[in-house]
């Protein structure tokens, strides 16, 4: 009988994570906050540290400063990659 119960509670599991996965890849953007440290916009754009800070200190994507530490607003960074999307690879 506990076999039974396992059974139907690993597949109750099973669909929960089915039905979280599918709502996260619906609206992948609740996964990261609103703001950002520099290197999570990082992996957010898929670009090094480096780079993020380049287009933050050139002004490219504007920063959200708090004391000593430097933020960017997800809504940025979206913006950003529209800007930069083009026609042809």
């Amino acid at each position: 009988m506990s076999d039974t119960n396992d059974f139907s509670f690993n597949r109750l599991l099973e669909l929960l994570a089915e039905k979280l996965a599918a709502r996260l890849s619906q609206e992948p953007s609740r996964l990261y906050p609103r703001l950002m440290t520099v290197d999570q916009a990082a992996v957010y754009l898929g670009q090094t540290r480096d780079a993020v800070q380049h287009l933050v200190s050139s002004e490219k994507i504007p920063a959200v400063l708090s004391e000593r530490h430097v933020f960017l607003d997800r809504l940025d960074l979206d913006k950003w990659i529209n800007d930069h999307k083009t026609g042809w690879v």
